[in-house]
């Protein structure tokens, strides 16, 4: 698997390996915000849930 990914990433020439970088950082920051509008949220439910509660 390793070979096949080294494989690709040489074919892709400088522009298209910048791109695959880019690419990959997106990702890593789109799931960041999505762990953390989730936990926004979670915790904005909890007070109102802890409200009840009391």
């Amino acid at each position: 698997m390793d070979d096949k990914l080294a494989e690709l990433l040489n074919s892709l020439g400088a522009e298209g390996l910048d791109a695959f970088y880019f690419y990959v950082i997106a990702e890593k920051i789109e799931f960041a915000i999505f762990i953390g509008l989730c936990t926004w949220g979670v915790r904005s439910a909890w007070r109102v849930v802890k409200k009840d509660f009391q």
